[in-house]
């Protein structure tokens, strides 16, 4: 028996761009702006160990697009994970506004965008697809344990190991960067010379985040295939808050009173929960 070899080469290039400044339009009214690029790249496999992609078929659903589908046949050169989404942009703009033109009435205001790159755990499990998980019995009647492994390996017997192994996980190839519309607006009032009161509006909405489905349950829609772990861009959020905040500022201490209420509702919480590993 020969293990599966989970080495693996991996290569992806990123990089980032941002311009921003602050204008004064006027003496009561500043804004600020800008704009940001990112690109996270794509991993390609670069090693000589490629992985087993799995490539579905033709079809206008998913169930039909496995029904078709089955392992790529990794070629010699760099193999691509998944395509690159090359359209990064984020604008971020902000004002700040005195309402009364004496500086005890400030409205401040915000919007921008905001990218998260897929991080590794996301993809890098496609190495093990297709590999069968073994478990060993013990057939000797003594075995060092401190010994080195391959020595050991004839006195053991290897067995197939639970069914709830993730042999396939299939990442879309069009995956795209999740992202957050952040949003802001709040007052900002001062009732004396020591007291401070604001109330604040805030929400992020959350987009093409990226969520894991399990296919294929019960080999409904491919029967020489196992259950699929779908990683794409299926998940929202959506998040709203209000807050109330006092400050009073004493000539030897700061006192600080806030309340917040929120409401945050999503489709599914972490790509990887509940994931084998």
């Amino acid at each position: 028996y020969q293990l599966p070899d989970y080495n693996r080469d991996y290569s992806y290039n990123q990089f980032h761009l941002f311009a921003q400044d602050t204008f004064r339009v006027t003496p009561r009214l500043a804004i600020n702006y800008g704009v940001r690029y990112e690109n996270f790249g794509a991993p390609r496999n670069t090693g000589t160990a490629k992985d087993l992609l799995f490539e579905p078929g033709a079809g206008a659903s998913l169930s039909q697009r496995i029904a078709l589908g089955g392992f790529s046949n990794p070629g010699s050169g760099d193999e691509q994970v998944y395509g690159s989404d090359n359209r990064g942009w984020a604008p971020r703009l902000g004002a700040s506004y005195d309402v009364t033109g004496k500086g005890r009435s400030l409205l401040r205001g915000a919007y921008g965008i905001f990218y998260d790159r897929p991080f590794d755990n996301l993809w890098q499990d496609v190495r093990l697809n297709g590999s069968v998980l073994q478990t060993f019995n013990v057939t000797a009647n003594y075995t060092n344990f401190l010994a080195p492994f391959l020595p050991q390996l004839p006195s053991f017997t290897p067995q197939v190991g639970t069914s709830n192994f993730p042999y396939i996980t299939w990442v879309d190839p069009s995956l795209k960067n999740a992202y957050v519309q952040s949003f802001f607006l709040g007052l900002q009032q001062e009732i004396t010379e020591h007291l401070i009161l604001e109330v604040n509006g805030t929400g992020e909405l959350g987009r093409k985040l990226i969520t894991t489905d399990i296919l294929n349950r019960g080999l409904e829609d491919n029967p020489q295939l196992p259950d699929i772990l779908y990683r794409a861009n299926q998940g929202s959020s959506d998040y709203s808050a209000l807050t109330v905040l006092a400050r009073y500022r004493s000539s030897r201490a700061l006192f600080q009173a806030a309340y917040t209420w929120s409401h945050s509702i999503d489709n599914q919480s972490s790509p990887l929960a509940g994931d084998f590993f």
